[in-house]
């Protein structure tokens, strides 16, 4: 499992690489840090599920403040 946060600017804010972490979920701060600022930031999640089947997922969330 691998999980990524991106600004729109490609810089990577935060990653997960287990379920654990993952369920906790982004807390809006950069690499656990400062606030990051309102907007969109994109996402990409890497995962092999129990089946054994291959997810890939990329979007976008909003941050709202």
């Amino acid at each position: 499992f691998e999980c990524y946060i991106y600004s729109r600017w490609g810089k990577k804010w935060a990653e997960w690489h287990t379920i654990e972490e993952a369920i906790e979920g982004w807390d809006g701060k950069i690499n656990g840090g400062r606030d990051a600022s309102p907007g969109v930031y994109y996402y990409v999640i890497k995962a092999v599920g129990y089946d054994g089947k291959v997810y890939d997922r990329k979007s976008y969330i909003h941050l709202f403040r």
